[in-house]
């Protein structure tokens, strides 16, 4: 998203600190959404070695940033979901944020990447995405997401061949439908 003149234009929440204790949903993609990590096939990603990369230094990242608590994950052919969770006992000076985890986990790709002989330059896009989670009902559903999406690869809007259906994400369509009804029920 630039705006005129080249600058971007900032996704992120105004006044909201990422280091906060809470669950924080992110998408990071590849650069031009190129098919860099692997394939999904028969609905289960099969990642290829820079895929295999990514994957486990997520799980590396857990020993740097050991406050904080690694979610689920999936890598995906262009693009890797996650959850990260800021518990509320974390120290302040952990060096948790969104934001930090995010730029290591590139980083780190690039890196181990580029040490196996793998082209990463321009491996990533600039920005990513994220969302901050409001309650257990819909970490639990994001979870499922980030679970399915190589069964859902057909649909996914990362995929420049996925069937078209609504413009919407689609965890958002199951929490909009999950929710209809029910916004001032007591279950």
């Amino acid at each position: 998203m630039e705006k005129p003149g080249g600058h971007r234009r900032s996704i992120r929440l105004k006044n909201f600190d990422y280091s906060s204790p809470g669950a924080y949903f992110f998408t990071a993609c590849v650069e031009d959404r190129r098919f860099r990590f692997g394939e999904v096939l028969h609905g289960m990603m099969v990642p290829n070695k820079l895929g295999t990369l990514v994957w486990t230094g997520w799980d590396e990242l857990k020993a740097r940033f050991g406050a904080l608590i690694f979610d689920d994950f999936m890598v995906m052919p262009n693009h890797v979901h996650g959850i990260l969770i800021i518990p509320s006992d974390a120290p302040a000076k952990s060096g948790g944020s969104l934001s930090t985890v995010v730029q290591a986990l590139k980083s780190k790709a690039i890196h181990d990447g580029a040490l196996l002989g793998e082209s990463c330059r321009g491996l990533w896009q600039r920005n990513y995405y994220e969302h901050v989670i409001r309650d257990e009902k819909e970490l639990n559903r994001l979870r499922k997401y980030i679970r399915q999406n190589p069964l859902q690869w057909h649909f996914d809007h990362e995929n420049p061949s996925a069937v078209r259906i609504i413009n919407a994400e689609p965890w958002e369509e199951s929490f909009d439908e999950e929710t209809k009804g029910h916004e001032n029920s007591s279950s």
